[in-house]
């Protein structure tokens, strides 16, 4: 959304924003507001898109969502936007909802008609004779009224940006995953061989309503390397004060687009080679470390690449979550005790600073699970995050023991973490979810071994001597 075009308009309302808050009178004209007018449209349309998918969202099949969204636009000439909201939404207290989910329709209701307030002021500008425009300039009052507005338009344009990248980044998701948002096997996209594998991406509620830590975020980018093998990145980006909204804004753009382009440039042929795969995502890491040191901002993340042929996942941690692995064997939780470099963007870093580590997959139903910590620290009825990492950690692993397909278990996991917070829809936070299971079917001698092994068990009756025999094969 942000065009060169777009961008120069919006660098000429700060300077007017800035001449206004320093006593000066702006050098401006009418004509200068006219020719704003397709990107207060852009905006509002942004704005419409996300009030839209806020409410129908929060609401799902409990309520009428279109009759909410048309009584809030009947109220955009009010500019009581708190009164309108209530107004609107007087129906849905009594109804059952969560107060929750109420309290959130009302504060994307009120940003929404806040921003229209704004966008429709900012028209009317446009229509003004030029010599009641300049008395209008000439009024420390309205002057002071313009500025206030011109400032509003300067942070909602942040925000319908970072909305439109929101969708960017869905769609991505949709054109890319095959087995995401209702594709289907034979949907085009990335393909693991013998491996199942569902991606999650949790919509962000604070976002949907417009909320200032719209301007943190995740981003998860898988990478066909050919050969078998996968990039996967997975970054979760920290500093969601709106103070740091540009920098962040830009960061999101940047990784989004910096994945995508990461390997135009580079021979993929080199990644037979397993040294060259460490001195990469060695190199990688660094980079990507020393781009967020310019901005001041911080993130936590996971850089690997995954060998589907040697079934081996080599990555770096830069203070991210550990990942979750399950052993068929066993059928519990795979100890993962490796070394974290230190989160991104804090210090700056030479390649040899990330300590490249590798999980093993070998065996059919091992499972490896990625996620950022929207997943996992979750609201509480105080309203505090609560860490359940390791309720979450445990819910995958019976699911994994279940049989669960990879899909399957994205959509209980999400579900269940929507139940272990304050019980509103989704997440509070930004969240993407990756699982990765070997699904390769065993040999007819493994399937007979299994079988034998099980007989094999105390609790089935089976033979001391047929425990015996097996111990020594």
């Amino acid at each position: 959304m942000a065009s060169p075009n777009h961008r120069s308009f919006l660098i000429r309302m700060r300077g007017i924003s800035r001449d206004i808050k320093t006593g000066n009178r702006p050098e401006v004209k009418p004509e200068f507001f006219s020719m704003l007018q397709p990107h207060l449209n852009v905006v509002e349309e942004s704005y419409r898109q996300m009030f839209n998918m806020a409410v129908h969202t929060l609401l799902g099949e409990k309520a009428d969502a279109k009759s909410i969204i048309d009584a809030v636009n009947r109220g955009r000439k009010n500019p009581d936007f708190q009164s309108v909201s209530k107004s609107a939404l007087a129906g849905l207290r009594d109804s059952g909802l969560h107060p929750g989910v109420v309290d959130r329709i009302g504060q994307s209701a009120s940003e929404y008609l806040s921003a229209l307030h704004t966008l429709d002021y900012l028209r009317g500008m446009s229509e003004m004779h030029p010599a009641v425009f300049g008395r209008f300039l000439n009024s420390r009052r309205t002057r002071s009224e313009l500025g206030l507005h011109v400032t509003e338009f300067s942070r909602i344009f942040d925000v319908a940006t970072a909305f439109s990248n929101f969708k960017f980044e869905l769609e991505r998701f949709k054109q890319t995953y095959p087995f995401m948002n209702g594709g289907t096997p034979d949907s085009p996209g990335i393909r693991i061989p013998g491996f199942d594998h569902h991606f999650g991406i949790g919509r962000k509620l604070a976002f949907l309503g417009a909320h200032p830590s719209v301007y943190g975020g995740d981003n998860l980018h898988v990478e066909d390397l050919s050969n078998g093998k996968f990039f996967i990145s997975l970054v979760d980006l920290s500093g969601h004060a709106e103070e740091h909204r540009t920098g962040i804004n830009h960061v999101r753009n940047w990784l989004i687009g910096n994945d995508a382009g990461l390997l135009a440039h580079v021979s993929k042929e080199k990644f037979r080679n397993r040294a060259y795969v460490r001195r990469f995502l060695q190199s990688h890491s660094a980079n990507v470390n020393n781009f967020l040191e310019q901005f001041g901002v911080n993130a936590t993340a996971i850089f690997g690449v995954f060998d589907s042929k040697t079934k081996e996942f080599h990555y770096i941690n830069a203070g991210h979550d550990d990942p979750v692995v399950y052993s068929p064997e066993t059928q519990e939780q795979v100890a993962v005790n490796h070394s974290h470099a230190l989160l991104l963007g804090f210090l700056s870093a030479k390649p040899e600073d990330y300590d490249v580590h590798t999980i093993r997959l070998d065996n059919p139903g091992a499972a490896l699970h990625l996620r950022t910590d929207g997943l996992h620290e979750l609201p509480s009825s105080s309203g505090k995050d609560v860490d359940r990492g390791e309720e979450m950690n445990q819910k995958f692993i019976e699911l994994m023991k279940e049989g669960h397909s990879a899909e399957s278990a994205t959509h209980v996991l999400f579900q269940h973490a929507e139940n272990l917070g304050t019980g509103l829809p989704w997440f509070e936070d930004d969240t993407r979810s990756f699982i990765l299971i070997n699904n390769k079917t065993p040999s007819r001698f493994k399937r007979a071994f299994d079988t034998v092994r099980a007989l094999a068990r105390p609790e089935t009756g089976g033979s001391s001597l047929m425990r015996h025999a097996l111990a020594t094969v």
